[in-house]
């Protein structure tokens, strides 16, 4: 049985991507224990961006660019207050 459905638009099959972004003389991650203070590797003294804000970046971004389309295929589903479906 051969699927009709193309890989990029396959949510059965995982998808991986890459996100660089560059900040300077920004804040991309304020540390609310700490007043929202930049966080920064204590070593290094590089600044640092957690998992969550990136996440919270990539959904933002993707319903910016493509929220107002009414088909729904760019909509994120993991966002505060909703829930995928009832058990």
């Amino acid at each position: 049985m051969t699927s009709t459905t193309s890989a990029p638009t396959d949510v059965s099959r995982r998808h991986d991507f890459v996100l660089l972004f560059d900040v300077r003389d920004g804040n991309p991650n304020g540390d609310p224990d700490a007043g929202n203070l930049p966080r920064v590797d204590p070593e290094t003294m590089q600044g640092l961006v957690t998992d969550v804000a990136i996440k919270r970046k990539v959904r933002d971004f993707v319903d910016m660019a493509h929220g107002d389309e009414g088909d729904g295929r760019f909509k994120v589903y993991v966002q505060h207050g909703q829930f995928l479906g009832e058990r």
